[in-house]
């Protein structure tokens, strides 16, 4: 048949839902995606066949059975919002459920895993038995009605609408006899040309047969009967006993009085059975893990306040008192399950439904039946319909010690899920977002879509699993562009999943600050000024006064707290501050926040560098329990066996070649930063030597290059280097990317990579570029400043901008050091490093500004100026960029002499073990470095004993 186009639906459904395309078409009819006008949620539309539209019993029929699957309020049944025939088309109005029908997932991976069954057939069979105590049979069963809800891992029953009311009554005759409804592979014997015998027994015989092709893998076939059904589930399952597996089957009889009576009976049959099982089939069902409960009245100002895990609660929605005249809309139906569907929809979130359950009464009976169901919450409350108008009012319950809290509304009746997405966000969600962020009555996005995308977003970062993070972020900012939150919490989940990739995500954040932030509460204001100082102006000290300011006045503000321990470690070497500060933040943000990995994945790193193993196996099983699956994990679960079981490494360093680009990144940088031993940096560079092999782009091959270069000169392999320079360039590395290199290490004291007459066509080259580093590089070695000086803004990003300025005050230091004026070049260098350009300093070529640092030691060094030297030396203690440890070599030895000349033996000694620890195989005059290294270090050894 033909169906409607998304324009032509548009105008049936009255243009509250914007109609966007088909999405799937079959027997029954065919669904649209598309989204409510108003609220921005998303909808499937589904359009049933023609026939319905254009027969009058068959439109009876249709409004009444869509009416009953309205009613239908159960969290594993997806609800019929609306319905109507307008114009000769029938249709259907639902949520829209991301994720795959089991048919999908069947056909994708065959099989699935007992225990995905195990939730299966508990959470349909619920369903199923929910519909059967209200007398309606489903009768079409199969795997393309049974959805996977994959950001609350429920299993859905969709499709009511050929469903029908058991019981005999005067409208008996609107649901047809004599026709077969169903799909002939799942249909019950019975139901082949008789629709009206189907029954409770009929829809588990269907059941049954999909469990049995989600256990096998196999298209459901009766046609064998039952041993050969039986074979085939021991053939998968050889370990069931003989009484589970004919317990499992025993549905499928032809007779159905031969099946057991109900779903639960089933159920409680497998349950009885010896041997494995399917867990306890008759649990009330619950989605996901988690729910939000105690909010505002213990929010308020002045209130005690108490963190209360929102995780471990569970809420059960109560029957509704309705007054006035709903116009037989079944309100006291309906108006419960949209409270259901909506907190359902919220991630972590544990909802029971007891409103078909229980009648309504006093609310202290009803209270202790919720106690009785294992909530801790209860939501009751009433509406009073006046006319098109509808007011509604909610209360909480605590079920030991009483109410805590109301809110009331009032609108259209024609927005009733809007009206319920308000009350869910202004009472659970917004105590969730305190939960979560310790911050009072936080801004949250706007509408119920948003709201949901940006707590799955949220719930998925504290988790670790930063690329589900990135995907709801990224949603939430496609349904409120407004939200600068989502925007800085999308940056967050990039530095750490992608640190190589994230800078181009820094720009939108900020300009989402200075648009949106106005919206904000407070804290939150503050707290993305304080990004915006860090990233907008290059001014960590700035920005970490900001966030001291926020955890100062709010303490619980857990994210405050993450933000000034990751500005710490980050750049804490460059404002010459302790990594114990940034320690310090990591645990107290991980204290607030139990379940929040991020700080855990940091305060492993600054264990391990302090050289507590203890503290860091501790930390790395806390992580793991949160977070198993991301590239975060994997790189923990390496470091774990690395370090910890060196028996064991081959097996890691043997799967670096299969490992993704994200882990080896990770896994070099932790071992250049914090490689206590030669074998730990040893792993780093194993890591990069298949990160440039794995090299195929451009910009990946200079990105592999400039870190590998960086590690070779870092441990003193110079004639390495030298011939790596020479590789590069027949692999295909971007020339700009090895004239760089080749006229850094010129105009610094590294080791020169090649001979002065290529430095001099590198350079050359450089003068010509459009990028900043590159015509400082030049004017560096040639000292002609105008192709410098000459750069236009108009080619430069406001970073850029910003290097720049530090850039010009370099060739300033060096013109005063040409001079003979020493203190007014040192002073110069230390202004420029005042500000820097924030995304590109972990893996920039200069953006940590090292080249000025490692001048202004080698100035003070040939001064004697002590103090400056251990003061600037320690910006390298722990390097802030990749490429910081190209100049350790030249830089410990400094900082050793200096700390013996100002009397700091501890100091000597420790600068020593590092320098030896990084050139545990030198080459070229890095031997001579650690010739003498060797000896000093075994003469203050000496002294000290």
């Amino acid at each position: 048949m033909s169906y409607p186009s998304p324009e032509e639906l548009e105008r049936i459904t009255g243009g509250r839902f914007t109609i966007e395309r088909i999405v799937e078409t079959g027997g029954m009819g065919a669904v649209y995606l598309g989204t409510h006008a108003t609220l921005g949620s998303r909808v499937a539309v589904k359009v049933l066949s023609a026939d319905i539209g254009t027969s009058e019993i068959s439109r009876a029929r249709f409004r009444r059975e869509a009416s009953l699957a309205a009613n239908l309020s159960h969290p594993n049944i997806v609800p019929v919002f609306e319905y109507d025939v307008t114009g000769g088309i029938a249709y259907l109005v639902m949520p829209f459920i991301e994720g795959q029908s089991l048919a999908a997932i069947l056909a994708a991976g065959g099989a699935l895993p007992f225990d995905k069954v195990q939730e299966l057939v508990q959470q349909i069979g619920n369903a199923l038995e929910f519909a059967h105590a209200r007398g309606i049979v489903h009768r079409d069963v199969k795997p393309q009605n049974i959805l996977f809800e994959e950001a609350t891992c429920r299993w859905l029953l969709t499709d009511f609408g050929v469903a029908h009311v058991v019981e005999v009554s005067p409208e008996q005759e609107i649901t047809g006899t004599g026709a077969s409804i169903g799909t002939p592979r799942y249909m019950a014997p019975e139901q082949r040309g008789h629709a009206d015998t189907a029954d409770a027994r009929s829809d588990l015989y269907s059941f049954a047969a999909v469990v049995h092709e989600a256990l096998t893998g196999k298209a459901f076939d009766p046609a064998g009967g039952i041993e050969t059904l039986t074979r085939e589930l021991a053939r998968h399952y050889p370990e069931l006993p003989d009484a589970t597996r004919r317990a499992l089957i025993k549905p499928l009889a032809t007779d159905r009085a031969s099946r057991p009576p109900s779903v639960s009976a089933w159920m409680a049959l497998i349950r009885s059975a010896p041997g494995r099982r399917m867990g306890n089939l008759t649990a009330i069902i619950a989605v996901s893990v988690a729910l939000v409960a105690v909010w505002w009245i213990l929010g308020r100002p002045g209130a005690p306040r108490t963190r209360i895990d929102t995780r471990n609660q569970t809420v059960a929605v109560l029957p509704f008192w309705i007054t006035g005249d709903s116009s037989g809309g079944n309100l006291d139906s309906v108006l419960p399950q949209a409270f259901v569907w909506q907190l359902s929809n919220l991630p972590g979130q544990r909802v029971v439904n007891l409103t078909g359950r229980t009648q309504s009464g006093a609310i202290d009976s009803l209270v202790a039946i919720a106690r009785s169901a294992g909530a801790a919450v209860a939501l009751a409350g009433q509406a009073a319909v006046h006319g098109r108008n509808v007011s509604i009012s909610v209360q909480l319950h605590d079920v030991q010690s009483g109410i805590l809290a109301g809110a009331d509304t009032a609108g259209p009746l024609d927005s009733l899920h809007s009206l319920v997405s308000g009350l869910v966000i202004s009472t659970f969600g917004t105590r969730m977002a305190e939960e979560q962020t310790g911050i009072f009555n936080p801004s949250l996005p706007h509408g119920m879509p948003a709201v949901t995308a940006y707590f799955r977003g949220e719930r998925a970062f504290r988790s670790g699993d930063y690329e589900v993070a990135l995907g709801s972020f990224n949603r939430t900012i496609e349904l409120d562009s407004t939200f600068a939150p989502a925007y800085f919490k999308r940056m967050l989940a990039l530095i750490i999943a992608r640190p190589t990739r994230a800078g181009t995500d820094l720009g939108s954040a900020v300009q989402a600050a200075r648009e949106y932030s106005e919206q904000l509460d407070p804290v939150s204001r503050k707290l993305l000024d304080g990004y915006v100082k860090l990233i907008d102006t290059g001014d960590p000290e700035l920005a970490e006064q900001v966030f001291q300011e926020i955890t100062t006045t709010s303490s619980s503000a857990v994210d405050a707290w993450f933000a000034l321990g990751l500005l710490r470690f980050h750049f804490g070497p460059l404002l010459g501050r302790p990594l114990k500060d940034a320690q310090i933040a990591f645990e107290e943000a991980a204290r607030l926040d139990r379940k929040f990995a991020a700080p855990l994945l940091y305060l492993i790193t600054l264990a391990l560098a302090e050289g507590n193993d203890r503290e860091a196996r501790d930390y790395m099983q806390r992580y793991l329990a949160l977070d198993s699956t991301s590239s975060r994990a994997r790189l923990v679960a390496a470091g774990d066996t690395l370090i910890f079981r060196p028996a064991l490494a081959y097996r890691v360093l043997a799967s670096l070649r299969d490992r993704p680009t994200d882990f080896l990144e990770d896994l070099a940088f932790v071992a250049s930063e914090f490689g206590r031993t030669a074998t730990e940096r040893e792993f780093g560079l194993r890591a990069l030597d298949a990160l440039w092999d794995r090299a195929a782009s451009p910009g990946e091959r200079a990105r592999a290059f400039r870190m590998r270069m960086a590690a070779l000169l870092g441990s003193g392999r110079y004639t390495s280097a030298r011939t790596f320079l020479k590789t590069a360039q027949k692999k295909g590395v971007p020339s700009s990317e090895t004239d760089a290199w080749t006229v850094l290490a010129w105009v610094t004291p590294l080791y020169p990579l090649t001979d002065r007459a290529r430095v001099v066509a590198a350079a050359r080259r450089l003068s010509r570029s459009t990028d900043v580093t590159a015509r400082w590089l030049s004017a560096r070695f040639t000292g002609d400043r105008r192709p410098f000086d000459e750069l236009a803004d108009t080619v430069l990003t406001s970073s850029s901008r910003r290097l720049r300025e530090s850039l010009e005050l370099d060739l300033q230091a060096v013109e005063a050091l040409s001079r003979g004026d020493t203190a007014v070049a040192l002073e110069i260098w230390h202004k420029a490093q005042r500000r820097f350009t924030i995304e590109t300093v972990p893996f920039g070529l200069v953006a940590s500004l090292w080249p000025m640092r490692l001048q202004r030691i080698v100035a003070a060094a040939a001064g004697h100026m002590t103090d400056t030297v251990l003061e600037t030396s320690r910006s390298f203690v722990h390097i802030a960029s990749f490429v910081d440890q190209a100049a350790l070599p030249l830089i410990l030895p400094l900082r050793a002499a200096s700390a013996l000349q100002a009397g700091d033996t501890i100091t000597a000694l420790n600068s020593y073990q590092a320098l030896l620890n990084l050139l545990s195989d030198p080459q070229a005059e890095a031997r001579f470095i650690r010739l003498d290294a060797e000896q000093r270090y075994q003469e203050l050894l000496g002294s000290a004993r």
